[in-house]
């Protein structure tokens, strides 16, 4: 016995005539363009901050222009260096913030970190550890996973690009209380762990009094005490150092 043939239901929008036809793909890009200039240039008498060039990522004063086909497509050169995570900073947030007014000294209050730290990391001699990407999260809005992404990216990219036969090997021990005292020796021990102290010997003299030993490859041994202190400073905001550096 055969089954009886339903009536197939008419869609109205195959048979049905559009009234607007639509525009052209270049049409539409050059409209959504000019629509988006409108919209940043708007009652705004504040320039608008330096977008984050994509020309930072190639190595060299070469025009991005030369990469950059009839289409639009930009191919980004092969031989590209990473940016560390101060660039990102300055160019994402820092000049929008200075742009409406803030000043230096109310960006670090609003990252609550001593001006010390904040000033090495611009001149990008500070790392981000997990401390400072969550600062960095609150203010900036780009999640933790990020900085720390985008630090690990320029760490590897100076081991690849260190020129080895300049460094020497030197060993270091900085002494310091951290200035925390509901920290327990695990708590700090853990903290430089995370933070990339996992070479160094750390030795507990007394309640936050600590001994960091450990052997780095520098150009020169105050250069590498230099660093070694900023990222410290970095873990512990409240440290103070003593006097002696071996």
């Amino acid at each position: 016995m055969s089954k009886e043939s339903k009536p197939q239901r008419v869609n109205p929008f195959k048979i049905g005539s559009l009234k607007n036809p639509g525009v052209d793909v270049f049409t539409s890009r050059k409209r959504s363009k000019n629509k988006l200039r409108q919209i940043n240039c708007a009652n705004s008498n504040i320039p608008s901050p330096a977008r984050l060039d994509i020309d930072a990522l190639v190595e060299g004063l070469i025009s991005i222009d030369l990469y950059t086909d009839a289409s639009g497509f930009v191919n980004v050169h092969n031989n590209k260096q990473s940016l560390h995570p101060a660039t990102f900073f300055k160019d994402l947030y820092l000049t929008k913030a200075l742009a409406n007014g803030l000043d230096d000294k109310e960006v670090i209050a609003s990252l609550d970190i001593p001006e010390q730290q904040f000033y090495g990391f611009l001149k990008q001699e500070a790392r981000v550890t997990k401390v400072l990407a969550s600062k960095l999260r609150k203010v900036t809005g780009m999640p933790d996973e990020f900085w720390m992404r985008v630090q690990a990216k320029f760490d590897d990219f100076l081991i690849e690009h260190s020129d080895c036969n300049s460094m020497e090997l030197f060993e270091i021990t900085i002494h310091l209380n951290v200035g925390d005292t509901s920290l327990s020796m695990d708590d700090i021990d853990d903290r430089l762990y995370e933070a990339g102290f996992d070479d160094a010997f750390i030795n507990h003299n007394a309640k936050g009094a600590i001994s960091v030993s450990l052997e780095r490859e520098a150009a020169k041994k105050e250069e590498l005490i230099e660093q070694v202190k900023i990222h410290l400073l970095n873990i512990f905001p409240n440290l103070k150092y003593k006097d002696s550096v071996e």
